[in-house]
């Protein structure tokens, strides 16, 4: 079997040789070059670091490009907000240094004073456009209801007017900048940004109040700004002229933007926009930050803050392409640098391939292809220290075996020829290795496992010979054998009748019995729960018990604290004297009566105590009867299930008699057929011994080794398994022979 196994591998290898994609030639068919198989492998891994660390680079030259734009953002608003609050500062401490002036010398200052200091006052500030002093109706002339002195720029020169005029029917008492200022605490309030019709320019004023000597409100002072100089700071901020910058007030109106149309006109949470509209929303709520808006298909990145003198809001916007061209310009750069060091790297690889591995990769194709070709001559040198150098090595040591396996293959050829015609008296001379080597054994095997077979079937033969003679012989007793035992089967038959009888009234007498014991348990189930109504009974009144002997121990303590009582109401009555006596004898009752209570609670539980020590024990005594009860019910379950079983046994038993008449019938027929068998196996065993004797003669043409030659095989050269042909064990015996 081994050879066999060794022959159909040694196909399958033959076959798989023939199918391969190498030609006996050594060409190539379909086969991919490994230089490209390593590329397709190694190139994509490259790109894809390539590209993972252009995207870091990119990363992370985007995040210092965007600090350092928020960072040149963040102080171009800073310098603007410090250029804004610089100038209202100084602004709101003219009005305030005014207001100041006219509180410390409002009893001695005439119309004449105004119009000398007010100028001066002003001219110390050149970003004051101007301001005036407004008193409260008749509070600096009680004939005059008015007093408002005002001075402003006029062609380059701070103009003095006694009573500046806000137009007709319109009262400087009614203005934001006047009433924001009455009874507050501050020293000076902004006004909201507002056009002034008189001086043609829009203006925010610096409202700060002054009272008189009592603390009473009397006027306001004011400085007013020129907007214009402060939209200009704001529209200093753009860098490119694609950037925009606004300044908001505390409701969003611009004060300060590219378009003059929206001056103190548009809100710009009211933008058509909506995505600048929207940006408004989130500037006035978060007051500082960054956002983003688009406008005319571009994106616009924003920065805010407030300014905290006035709570106005100043933002510069500029475009992101404006801002990342060097993020563009850079992610541009990475990418041909990429793309050139993918193609260097690639015609490195390829030449590195090319030289260590294809070249000599083609050599050991040529190699195996003459082997494959059946040329074992072929000359292997190479210098290589790498795989490819010991897949050399290798393919040089298998030529080296497969000139073995020639030498092998040609003496076992000779080997099979001589089984073929019969010869098993055969040597192997050569020296296998590898799987060869179980080739060799296994040919011994059979050498030897052929001639013992073939030595113990002669042997066999001889004994089927002789045992065909006994087995006629027995079959003719076995056929006088069955005539009496037909007989005695039917006598057998009569008897099972009679057991059957008896076993039918069995079943009968056990129905029974079944019965009565059914109604002895039911009684007993009764008398079990009759028991344990009993017993619950009992536990209720040791319970009743317990609780009874509970409240004479409150008793018990009521009477203690009674002559507690009792004695401290003597104690009293004893220091109350003559006017306590009777109340002594009550006290004395008192005791009495609470001593006579402790006995007879004493009494009481004496009595209770014994009540309940009898209570306990008829629970115990009911307890124990009830768990009796439960056991005899137990044992006249056990008792019915047990007849139970004995009924259904019995009528178990009475269909397998049934059956037992049944089996008679059958055996008894089988013998007589067995009578009539016994007659042919004598014929039979005839006919065999003939055949043993032709068996003989064609195993007598094998050659076998010398001790299992044909002729000995009356000197019985296994002994032991010729003695095991007659006890059935030939088998066994012959399946413990020696294994190879």
């Amino acid at each position: 079997m081994n050879f066999m196994k060794l022959l159909e591998n040694q196909f399958w290898k033959n076959k798989n040789n023939r199918e391969s994609p190498l030609n006996g030639r050594g060409g190539k068919l379909g086969i991919k070059s490994v230089k490209y198989e390593i590329l397709f492998i190694l190139l994509p891994v490259m790109l894809i670091a390539m590209i993972a660390l252009s995207f870091m680079g990119y990363h992370t030259s985007e995040q210092i490009i965007q600090n350092r734009i928020d960072q040149e953002m963040v102080l171009s608003l800073s310098t603007a907000i410090e250029k804004v609050e610089n100038s209202l500062a100084k602004n709101r401490k003219v009005a305030e240094a005014l207001a100041q002036t006219v509180q410390a010398n409002v009893n001695v200052m005439e119309e004449e004073n105004y119009r000398k200091f007010m100028p001066t006052m002003f001219e110390t500030n050149p970003e004051t456009f101007g301001g005036g002093i407004w008193f409260e109706p008749y509070a600096h002339n009680q004939q005059e209801k008015y007093f408002s002195p005002y001075c402003m720029l006029e062609n380059g020169k701070m103009t003095y007017f006694d009573d500046y005029s806000l137009g007709d029917g319109i009262y400087y008492t009614d203005m934001d900048w006047y009433t924001n200022v009455k009874n507050t605490n501050q020293s000076a309030v902004w006004s909201d940004p507002y056009y002034d019709e008189y001086a043609k320019i829009s203006m925010v004023t610096a409202s700060s109040p002054f009272y008189d000597a009592s603390g009473k409100f009397i006027g306001v002072a004011t400085a007013d700004i020129d907007l214009t100089e402060l939209q200009r700071v704001i529209i200093d901020l753009q860098v490119d002229k694609s950037d925009k910058a606004f300044l908001l007030d505390t409701s969003g109106t611009y004060i300060a933007d590219n378009d003059s149309s929206k001056l103190l006109q548009a809100n710009i949470t009211e933008e058509t926009n909506t995505s600048l509209a929207e940006l408004g929303k989130t500037i006035l709520t978060q007051k500082q930050g960054t956002g983003g808006f688009e406008e005319n298909g571009q994106k616009y990145r924003t920065w805010y803050t407030q300014i905290p003198e006035s709570g106005w809001i100043v933002a510069i916007s500029r475009t992101e392409t404006q801002l990342f061209s060097e993020v563009t310009a850079l992610a541009k750069t990475l990418t041909f640098l990429c793309t050139v060091l993918a193609l260097l790297v690639s015609g490195i690889l390829i030449f590195c391939v090319q030289k260590k591995v294809v070249k000599p990769l083609n050599s050991l194709v040529a190699v195996t292809g003459r082997i494959a070709d059946g040329d074992l001559d072929v000359q292997i040198d190479h210098r290589l220290k790498n795989e490819i150098g010991i897949v050399f090595d290798s393919v040089k040591r298998t030529t080296y075996r497969l000139h073995d396996y020639v030498d092998y293959i040609e003496e076992v050829s000779g080997i099979l020829d001589q089984i073929s015609q019969g010869n098993l008296d055969y040597q192997l001379q050569l020296h296998y290795v590898g799987e060869f080597e179980r080739l060799k054994a296994s040919l011994e095997h059979i050498r030897l496992s052929l001639g013992q077979t073939l030595s113990v079937i002669a042997t066999a033969a001889e004994q089927v010979n002789a045992g065909a003679s006994q087995v006629s012989g027995g079959a003719q007793a076995l056929a006088s054998g069955a005539a009496e035992q037909a007989a005695t089967m039917e006598e057998l038959n009569a008897s099972i009748s009679m057991v059957s009888e008896q076993a039918q009234k069995t079943v009968e007498i056990v129905k029974f019995a079944t019965e009565y014991t059914k109604q002895a348990n039911d009684g007993i189930n009764i008398g079990n729960e009759h028991m344990k109504e009993l017993t619950e009974a009992m536990h209720n009144i040791d319970s009743a018990s317990g609780q009874i002997a509970s409240i004479t121990k409150t008793i018990e303590d009521i009477a203690f604290q009674t002559n507690i009582l009792a004695l401290n109401a003597a104690v009293e009555a004893a220091r109350a004297g003559n006017a306590g006596k009777g109340f002594a004898v009550v006290a004395d009752e008192v005791r009495n009566l609470a001593a006579k209570s402790a006995e007879a609670v004493k009494e009481t539980s004496r009595l209770i105590a014994h009540s309940v020590e009898v209570t306990a024990k008829g629970s115990r005594i009911t307890g124990q009867t009830a768990q009796i009860l439960q056991d005899i019910q137990h044992k006249s379950n056990t008792v019915n299930e047990n007849i139970l079983k004995i009924e259904q046994a019995s009528i178990e038993q009475t269909g397998a008699i049934e059956q037992i008449q049944q089996g008679l019938s059958q055996v008894s027929a089988v013998v007589q057929t067995n009578a009539a068998n016994a007659e042919e196996n004598s014929a039979t065993s005839e006919e065999m011994s003939a055949q043993a004797v032709t068996l003989q003669e064609e195993i007598r043409k094998f050659k076998l080794h010398s001790e299992y030659e044909i002729d000995r095989i009356t000197e019985e050269p296994y002994p032991q398994k010729a003695s095991h042909i007659q006890d059935g064990s030939f088998l066994a015996a012959s399946s413990s022979a020696p294994k190879y």
